[in-house]
């Protein structure tokens, strides 16, 4: 049996929560902040399946007795000052960076509501009904504002502060109603009804951010309907319904837009036609003729003796770029008696994919890729499994995975006082695991109490294990990350080379404990170089030096954009240093070590070594003025930079068979001599851009997918090789803005089949 991967979510959120056990809920939201991290699920859809999970049990709390003394009372009416009757109004407590859900009460019929039993602390107010008429809004101290619970940013005037045996009355509401979105969804060929999507709406305005989501007509006839909308430009996508009872046969597509999978990323960078809400306007007729795609199916199964899992199976679809397009879920024995580990995956369009299964991290198997290879933490690379190519309504079948079982690692991580190590901007804490080749090869998410534990089983064997995460690029800052067993290692500055921990199979090594002190630090600002004006979201990586002409990377900061509550726009700072000695250099978002990160689009400087070297791309880093850190903390010296600007090489990557844009193409750029400078990739319009280069000669290669041949600028193939010194050379002067710089890819049956 299986079913998306929000049901299976619902389901054991909803089951463990009448269990009555703290703990096993905080596992559950552990598990979808796990998910985001590792990109199965975006921010958005985290938001979205938190706010459903959390919405099964709130039933069972509306009425339930906090035990304290306080109470927030309010008023809710309309726009026409008549109140507002069964209107939901529910309260969250501020924890940290983070909402935590408490309960939930509707207004009265004079439009009146009352919160009680409430402790001490700081609280928000929503009057959000989903899915009603009106628009969702958070109570603030000067009026309240438009805030759907998906992705809504909660500014310091909407904290209730509240004392114990205190009662704050007037948190009042005056609600108004919002537009409508409503169509129908049919199969291109028959024209019936398509029930196994939902209807997503989603506006990219990053002030004021929104995410809505249909509510389909329960006939069967595919109509669908969205409430509630403020005024605004939306983009309007399909995404498989993870409470469907069928499997979705169909292609997802954006209204106005293409079909594919994975739309929200695409509808995030613009693709799609905007639908305006204004002045609570209904919009109609806004349809979608969606087609049959291909389809996997396979079992997902213990290697062993060939049975079902008993916990939950995940079987995730990614692209070359480790991207994921699709998932579906797989009940083990422990949920349904009748689970014979089949699964079924469907809806895909015509192309190149890699399959991965494996558990959701609660059994002891290890997690692989099609056709068995390895794949134990979300950095392993899914294009180093063997790619399932589909062609149009392809139904492939006996794509398998016999898992095998390992070990995990489990302790905590504190500071050397004892004391849990909480992030302040609401971010996780990380511990990874590394084999004698230095390669990581699992990670464990740091949970609130300090404790962790390996997210995957890993094969029997020897492991290093160290703070810290080199995919997130999270070092737990002010905090110098160790090395068990307390070995110094700020970033990859130590031999993680040698093993400590033995891990066996089906079996959890523990108190693998770490207490972190605090490190040394350094600041400064960087400027540009012409204007001195500050420039924001600049990357400052930073590298020991480890003796004998050897650096490593330490750590890194972002400068400041300098918006309310953050430093000046321009500064940073780099703390969780040992003493020694560093080098620091400017990036400009592209080759970041830590590829679990998405750099904004790159900025027009080039980038420099500290003290104004030059350091386009690949440099020696040992070339820039050494950092010396003492061991007397409080020094922090100042380092600053300032940048030039560099020129800008831009172009369009297009298909050869139909001059369609092809998106996510890697361009990788290469000086000279021959060495790599830099990367970008090509956005949803097929367009790619490189900034911040020097002026000179330079060489383009494309990194693309296994079903299309890469090319040399000037479009010769690498058919078994890549030499980008064979490419037409791009010359650069300075400051020049060169574009047309324009790559045409082909099938590889183009040259397989001998048409060239």
């Amino acid at each position: 049996m299986q079913k998306f991967l929000f049901t299976a979510l619902v389901s054991l959120f909803t089951l463990i929560y009448y269990d009555a056990s703290a703990n096993a809920i905080v596992d559950e939201l552990d598990l979808i902040h796990s998910l985001k991290d590792e990109k199965i699920i975006d921010h958005w859809q985290y938001n979205e399946y938190k706010s459903k999970l959390l919405t099964q049990v709130k039933h069972s709390k509306e009425t339930r007795d906090l035990g304290g003394t306080s109470i927030i009372n309010g008023h809710v009416q309309d726009t026409m000052g008549n109140p507002v009757e069964g209107l939901r109004i529910e309260i969250y407590e501020i924890v940290g960076n983070n909402q935590n859900y408490l309960l939930t009460t509707n207004t009265d019929p004079l439009g009146d509501y009352s919160l009680g039993t409430l402790n001490a602390g700081t609280y928000v107010v929503y009057a959000a009904d989903y899915p009603d008429d009106y628009i969702d809004l958070l109570w603030e101290t000067t009026a309240p504002i438009n805030c759907n619970l998906y992705g809504c940013e909660v500014p310091l005037g909407s904290h209730i502060n509240l004392a114990s045996a205190s009662i704050i009355n007037s948190i009042d509401f005056v609600v108004e109603m919002g537009g409508t979105i409503a169509g129908n969804i049919t199969d291109a060929s028959s024209l019936n009804g398509v029930t196994t999507f939902t209807a997503k709406l989603a506006n990219n305005d990053t002030n004021n951010i929104y995410r809505f989501v249909a509510q389909m007509n329960e006939s069967g006839d595919g109509s669908y309907i969205i409430r509630g909308i403020p005024d605004g430009d939306y983009r309007l996508y399909l995404e498989p319904d993870s409470n469907s009872p069928t499997p979705n046969l169909h292609i997802p597509a954006i209204y106005g837009g293409p079909q594919c999978n994975g739309c929200s990323r695409m509808v995030y960078d613009g693709i799609g036609s905007l639908l305006t809400i204004s002045s609570a306007n209904a919009l109609t007729a806004i349809d979608f003729s969606v087609s049959l795609g291909a389809s996997i199916s396979g079992n997902i199964v213990d290697n062993d003796t060939l049975n079902p899992l008993m916990e939950i199976g995940l079987i995730m679809v990614f692209n070359e770029l480790n991207i994921n397009l699709a998932y579906t879920i797989v009940y083990g024995t422990n949920y349904d008696a009748a689970a014979d580990g089949s699964y079924f995956l469907g809806g895909l369009l015509a192309g190149s994919y890699y399959v991965q299964g494996g558990d959701l991290g609660r059994e002891f198997y290890r997690r692989e890729l099609y056709n068995n290879r390895e794949c134990y933490y979300a950095g392993c690379n899914r294009g180093d499994g063997d790619p399932v190519v589909l062609s149009a309504l392809e139904n492939r079948v006996g794509i398998n995975f016999l898992l095998n079982k390992g070990g995990k690692i489990s302790g905590s991580v504190t500071d050397n006082l004892n004391v849990p190590i909480v992030p302040v901007d609401g971010s996780s804490n990380y511990v990874e695991f590394y084999n004698n080749l230095e390669q990581v090869v699992g990670s464990a998410r740091i949970k609130s109490d300090g404790s962790y534990i390996a997210a995957r089983a890993m094969p029997a064997g020897s492991y290093a294990a160290r703070t810290g995460s080199m995919f997130f690029g999270n070092l737990i800052a002010p905090y110098i990350n160790e090395k068990y067993n307390d070995i110094p290692c700020a970033g990859l500055s130590c031999d993680l080379t040698t093993a400590d921990i033995t891990v066996s199979t089906s079996t959890t090594t523990a108190n693998i404990d770490f207490a972190l002190d605090q490190g040394l630090s350094f600041s400064g600002t960087i400027t540009d170089l012409s204007s001195g004006n500050p420039i924001p979201n600049v990357y400052v990586l930073v590298y020991k030096d480890m003796g004998a002409g050897t650096v490593k990377f330490a750590n890194w900061a972002t400068t400041s954009d300098g918006s309310a509550g953050n430093p000046p726009a321009g500064s940073f700072e780099v703390s969780g240093l040992e003493a020694g000695t560093y080098y620091a250099r400017t990036n400009n978002g592209s080759n970041l070590p830590f590829f679990g990160l998405t750099p904004p689009p790159p900025s027009a400087w080039i980038d420099i070594l500290y003290s104004n070297i030059a350091c386009p791309g690949v440099c020696d880093v040992s070339a820039g003025t050494p950092i010396v850190l003492s061991t007397v903390r409080g020094t922090n010296p100042i380092i600053d930079f300032s940048l030039p600007q560099g020129a800008t090489i831009a172009g369009k990557i297009t298909n050869f068979s139909n001059n369609a844009s092809i998106p996510e193409i890697t361009v990788n750029i290469y000086d000279a001599q021959g060495v790599f400078v830099s990367s970008t990739q090509s956005d949803n319009q097929g367009n790619y851009i490189s900034k911040g280069l020097e002026a000179g000669s330079y060489y383009l290669t494309t990194s693309s997918f296994d079903v299309l041949v890469d090319v040399k600028y000037g479009d010769q193939p690498c058919l078994s090789s890549c030499n980008p010194l064979e490419a037409i050379p791009v010359v650069l002067t300075e400051l020049e803005n060169k574009t047309a710089i324009n790559f045409t890819l082909k099938s590889d049956f183009v040259y397989g089949g001998g048409f060239e």
